[in-house]
């Protein structure tokens, strides 16, 4: 009979206690990291549905009130050139300083900005201050301005008047043309029949004096035979009244008068006087206009600049800017200059323009400025300079003794160096002192220092 196996008893497959404790700790702790992950996530959902369902109701509540964004300021409006004059009219320039004036615009505080150059303005300052010590030879008034003739802006200006009035000299008070105007007959006579500066014209009598015999057209042995451009050089009388009464006559003189800034404002942002001329129909009183041998054809120092520096602008009367710029209390651009309109037709042809410029140099060279301008003289001016002007000299009439005495021209080195053009006046009264001319040297010689300096 066999044998049977012996059961094996299941305890003894079985892992002992001890074996089992540590993997009952691992689920046990898995278990408990479960439940804390699930408890976390079950409070975050809570807390999220009450802040939205709060939200909600806060949004919805009419009682609650609503907190509003300021809204945006508006931009503060760009001032126009009206302010600029109204401002400028109440600013005393007779000895102004460079830099920023402080004015209020619509509750703001306005920092404006000029064109004036911190090196030539001071230097005129001290030529007035210095013309109002002298004891002999002081003068009624003396007017300076100094003109960028690419950009109009003006460097350097100020006034002088005796009588201590807060005129401002240079830009509301007009003094008579005198012989400027010749300036304006010029191009006339070049740019409407056509004559050059080597035309030849005839005169009988003085080269200073104004006859109606004079105006006759007379060929005899007495006969003086001279070129336009002579004739402008060395301001003959005669010739230019021949050209007034004769080739310009009443229409082209008003129609040139007024191309040339005449009895209009011509500048965007100062309060300039307008010059004054009206042509008439009395046939010598056009040939006193067209050489400047009247009391009546007036203009400031700001229009005589303009003058000056018209033969370097092409064939354009260029524009006097006094406002760099203007800004606000953040430091905001409220105000632009205006730009040149480039598309605008020429005031008179491009030769025209070179035709006065050549003219004018030779008033410098070899007309009545020449002795201004000579080489060998103090305050010198650089080498290769370009000098052309007009000179003009014109008693009151009045009674009063004072003699008024112009210089206007430019300055230029070529090379795309900037021009500048200079009006002086100077009234002189009973003792004669340094003249206009003398004076534009020498702000024409401190300009050019400094910027080579510079």
């Amino acid at each position: 009979m066999g044998e049977y196996p012996i059961r094996q008893d299941w305890s003894n497959y079985r892992p002992s206690k001890a074996a089992l404790l540590p993997n009952r700790r691992r689920i046990a702790a898995r278990k408990r990291r479960n439940r804390r992950l699930i408890f976390c996530a079950l409070v975050l959902i809570i807390a999220g549905c009450f802040f939205w369902a709060y939200r909600e109701d806060v949004s919805r509540s009419p009682d609650r009130p609503q907190t509003e964004l300021p809204a945006p300021k508006p931009a503060a409006a760009v001032i126009d050139s009206t302010f600029l004059k109204a401002w400028a009219r109440k600013v005393n320039w007779n000895r102004p300083v460079p830099g920023a004036y402080k004015t209020l615009h619509d509750g703001e505080l306005l920092s404006v900005e000029t064109t004036l150059s911190p090196e030539l303005q001071p230097y005129l300052n001290q030529i007035l201050d210095h013309l109002g010590q002298l004891d002999r030879g002081r003068p009624r008034y003396a007017c300076m301005v100094v003109m960028e003739t690419a950009t109009g802006r003006v460097i350097a200006l100020g006034g002088y008047d005796d009588r201590h009035t807060e005129e401002n000299l240079c830009l509301n008070h007009d003094f008579p043309a005198a012989s400027l105007f010749k300036i304006v007959s010029a191009a006339g006579v070049i740019d409407a029949k056509q004559m050059s500066p080597s035309t030849q014209l005839r005169f009988n009598g003085g080269k200073y004096t104004l006859y109606k015999r004079q105006l006759r057209n007379k060929n005899n042995r007495y006969t003086n035979r001279i070129s336009l451009e002579r004739a402008f050089a060395e301001s003959v009388n005669p010739v230019f009244g021949k050209i007034g009464a004769i080739e310009l006559q009443q229409t082209l003189l008003d129609t040139y008068a007024d191309k040339f800034g005449f009895n209009r404002d011509f500048s965007a942002d100062l309060p300039v006087t307008p010059g004054r001329f009206t042509a008439g129909t009395d046939t010598y009183h056009w040939a006193e206009l067209a050489c400047g041998f009247n009391q009546d054809t007036r203009i400031t120092p700001l229009h005589g600049v303009v003058l000056g520096a018209f033969p370097m602008c092409g064939g354009n009367l260029p524009e006097p800017v006094l406002i760099a710029s203007v800004t606000g209390e953040a430091g905001a651009a409220r105000y632009a200059p205006g730009k040149a309109d480039t598309a605008a037709p020429l005031m008179v042809s491009p030769q025209t323009a070179a035709a006065l410029k050549k003219m004018m140099i030779a008033t410098v060279r070899y007309g009545t400025a020449r002795k201004a301008f000579k080489k060998y003289r103090p305050y010198p001016l650089p080498a290769g300079l370009t000098i052309g002007g007009k000179t003009g000299s014109i008693g009151t009439g009045d009674g009063n003794d004072y003699r008024y005495d112009w210089f206007t021209g430019f300055a230029d080195l070529g090379s795309g160096k900037p021009a500048i053009a200079v009006a002086v006046l100077i009234a002189h009264q009973k003792y004669l002192g340094t003249r206009a001319a003398e004076w534009s040297r020498r702000l024409m010689s401190r300009y050019f220092e400094t910027r080579q300096a510079g």
